[in-house]
C-alpha cells in the first residue's frame, strides 16, 4: 500500500510542476519569439503580397453538326478569351443522330495550353439515352472534370459510322488571369 501511495504522490507532484511550467512558460516564450521575429515593410525589402482577382464566372457552348458530316469523328471547339485561362469544372455533350445504327464510341475532349507542347485529351462515355419519336437518336454525357485551358477546349465525337446531326458542347468553370 505505501509503494501506491509513494507513485501517486510522485505522480501528483510531477503533474503539479508540469501545470507550474505551462502556466508560466508561454509569457517567457512569446516574450523571446517576439524579440527575434520582425516584419519590417521597408522600400529596399518589402514585403511580397498579390491581389487575388476575384474569379470570373465562365460558361460556353458551342455546336457543329449539320447532317452532312461525312467522317466518323465531329468536333467543336470553346474559346477561351485573351489573356485569360479557364479553370474547367464540368463538360457536357449532346449529339443527335437521325440513323439509329450510329453509335457514339467515345467523347473527346482536348485542352489546350501554351504551357504545354502537346494538347492534354480526356475521354469519356456518352451513353444512349433513347430515341425520339421522329426517329433521332440522343446520346449525352455530363462529368465534372479538372483542367486548365488558355487556348481554346476542344469537344468532338467518335462515332462508329458517319453520321451527325447535331453535336452541342458546353463547359462551366471560371477564368483566372494568365500571370
Amino acid at each position: 500500500m505505501n509503494i501506491i501511495r509513494k507513485a501517486f504522490t510522485t505522480l501528483g507532484g510531477i503533474f503539479l510542476a508540469a501545470l507550474l511550467i505551462t502556466a508560466l512558460a508561454p509569457k517567457a516564450a512569446h516574450g523571446i519569439a517576439a524579440a527575434l521575429v520582425q516584419v519590417a515593410n521597408t522600400t529596399a525589402n518589402p514585403v511580397p503580397i498579390s491581389d487575388v482577382a476575384p474569379l470570373q464566372p465562365f460558361q460556353g457552348q458551342s455546336n457543329a453538326g449539320d447532317g452532312a458530316v461525312t467522317s466518323a469523328r465531329d468536333q467543336c471547339s470553346i474559346s477561351i478569351p485573351s489573356g485569360k485561362r479557364l479553370v474547367v469544372q464540368s463538360v457536357s455533350l449532346e449529339v443527335e443522330v437521325t440513323d439509329s445504327s450510329s453509335a457514339v464510341v467515345l467523347g473527346e475532349f482536348t485542352s489546350a495550353t501554351s504551357s504545354v507542347a502537346q494538347p492534354t485529351n480526356f475521354y469519356v462515355a456518352v451513353p444512349h439515352m433513347g430515341i425520339s419519336q421522329f426517329g433521332i437518336s440522343a446520346f449525352a454525357m455530363s462529368q465534372e472534370l479538372h483542367s486548365y485551358v488558355d487556348q481554346a477546349l476542344g469537344c468532338a465525337v467518335i462515332f462508329n459510322k458517319p453520321n451527325v446531326d447535331t453535336l452541342n458542347c458546353s463547359v462551366a468553370g471560371y477564368l483566372v488571369d494568365i500571370p
